[in-house]
């Protein structure tokens, strides 16, 4: 989202395969990028998924697999699986957007030669941001820049590792404890990414190296590796809180009371098929600090309602759950 913000372009997002049915069912769509490493439904499961549904109205929507995996084989892979192309992540802002111009609808594409004034926005130059990531041994800045566009975009990766990073170790160590190393490779991969966006490579690297333990259900080199790869983790964590202190998230915090009264609103909006009146409730809950989960719910009601579709906003609110 970030990457395209820039573009006007309307994005939805979900966060697993089945979220993604859900949206599918009931919007239109002209490309849909989905990943393939996901836990429970991949992204070539998903693709099938919504091949089965068999809707009318996506026979001319285009399927990208976001991928990892830059092997020479991976295309073909990805072809053989319905897809239309393939893109690899980290994913490279100048790539996504040549993807967007060769597969939206040419009415759609307006080119312009105008950009942006500076590479990098002044909020980072401010706060010394930029100077302080420069400074952390064994960072690569410049690729970490290159990856995420701009200081504010780099800024919200760090504060999604820090924020994430505790949910990531207890699904590896619960999943090495359970032999699950399916889920565990997963993790792993989903970890190689977001420390390669942030210039730690070295880190990155080790990650691959579990990621391919896990596939090869290796038991015993994952057993020896974690704990040190975990350590690590944290080690980076701290490090790059202590750095960058100064993003933490400018929300405010919100009471289990406070958001159930927000909740009560938005569902008298969808049984009144209000959806101005949820609009501005949604607007309003953008300045608080929301856990994972309702984060999750409000974002998709949000979208349910920006795409005018009443049916989504109803029964995400009827159900009280993403």
């Amino acid at each position: 989202c970030a990457l395209l913000k820039c573009t006007q372009m309307h994005i939805d997002t979900a966060t697993s395969g089945k979220k993604a049915l859900e949206l599918i069912n009931l919007n239109h769509y002209n490309v849909v990028f989905i990943d393939h490493r996901m836990p429970v439904m991949d992204g070539i499961d998903t693709l099938q998924a919504i091949h089965i549904m068999n809707i009318s109205s996506f026979k001319d929507t285009k399927y990208i697999a976001l991928t990892a995996n830059a092997a020479k084989d991976s295309k073909q892979l990805y072809l053989d699986a319905g897809f239309d192309d393939y893109l690899p992540k980290p994913v490279d802002c100048e790539e996504l957007e040549k993807m967007l111009i060769k597969y939206l609808p040419q009415e759609l594409v307006r080119l312009t030669d105008e950009k942006p004034a500076e590479t990098v926005p002044d909020t980072g130059k401010e706060d010394g941001f930029l100077e302080r990531y420069m400074r952390i041994d064994g960072i690569d800045w410049e690729a970490a820049l290159k990856y995420c566009g701009t200081a504010d975009v780099l800024k919200k990766n760090i504060r999604t590792y820090c924020t994430d990073l505790g949910k990531h170790v207890e699904s590896m160590q619960n999943n090495l404890k359970d032999g699950n190393f399916k889920e565990y490779a997963i993790t792993a991969h989903a970890l190689k990414t977001e420390l390669r966006v942030l210039g730690i490579q070295e880190l990155s690297l080790q990650a691959a190296n579990l990621e391919q333990s896990g596939d090869r259900n290796d038991a015993e080199t994952l057993q020896k590796q974690t704990p040190d790869f975990i350590a690590k983790l944290k080690e980076w964590a701290e490090r790059l809180e202590q750095t960058v202190g100064s993003i933490k998230s400018s929300r405010k915090p919100i009471s289990e009371e406070e958001f159930n009264g927000a909740l009560d609103s938005l569902k008298e909006c969808a049984a009144a098929r209000d959806l101005r009146t949820a609009e501005n409730i949604l607007k309003m809950m953008e300045e608080y600090e929301l856990s994972a989960t309702d984060a999750e719910l409000i974002n998709l009601t949000r979208q349910a309602v920006r795409n005018r579709n009443e049916e989504l906003f109803i029964k995400l609110l009827k159900e009280g759950e993403p």
